[in-house]
Order: structure tokens, then C-alpha cells, then sequence
């Protein structure tokens, strides 16, 4: 992948559940396009959420962090921009 915004980076990433390795695999048959989408496995190992509460000293006045998108209980994926699309 190349440096955000670059025309070689995906416009989209779908990132796929890592219990899910049959979804990864359809999605890559179905959906990779290079240039346009890029399929690829949640990096994330665990939750780093730890509850809902506030760091103590911390500059922000709340948590950022939103619900996970609807896509990513019901499909196990999610879509993303990468780069704005180019304009016509």
C-alpha cells in the first residue's frame, strides 16, 4: 500500500472480522479491485476499551470513540475511505 492520498493506496479498505476467514476470502474473490478496494483482516487483537471512563488529566472532555458500524455485527466487515475521490 502506498502513502495516504497516493493514486498506487486503495480508495477503499474493507476490513473483515479476524473470525471470519471464509468472509475474508469471498471478499477478496469478489470485491479487491487493485487501485479501488483492498481487503484486509481487523489488526486489532483485542479491545482496547477498558470501560466508560475518563483519563484523569487527560486534555479531551469525552471519549471519541463511537459504536462500531452496523456492517461490522450483521457482515463482519467494514468499508473505508482511504482518499477523497478524484473529482470530475
Amino acid at each position: 500500500m502506498g502513502t495516504p492520498g497516493s493514486p498506487s493506496q486503495p480508495a477503499y479498505l474493507a476490513i473483515v472480522d479476524r473470525g471470519k476467514p471464509g468472509l475474508l476470502q469471498s471478499l477478496k474473490a469478489q470485491l479487491e479491485e487493485p487501485g479501488l478496494v483492498e481487503v484486509v483482516w481487523d489488526r486489532r487483537l483485542s479491545s482496547r476499551r477498558r470501560g466508560d471512563r475518563a483519563v484523569a488529566g487527560g486534555p479531551r472532555r469525552g471519549d471519541r470513540r463511537g459504536e462500531p458500524p452496523l456492517t461490522w455485527a450483521t457482515l463482519g466487515f467494514v468499508l473505508v475511505p482511504q482518499r477523497a475521490p478524484l473529482s470530475t
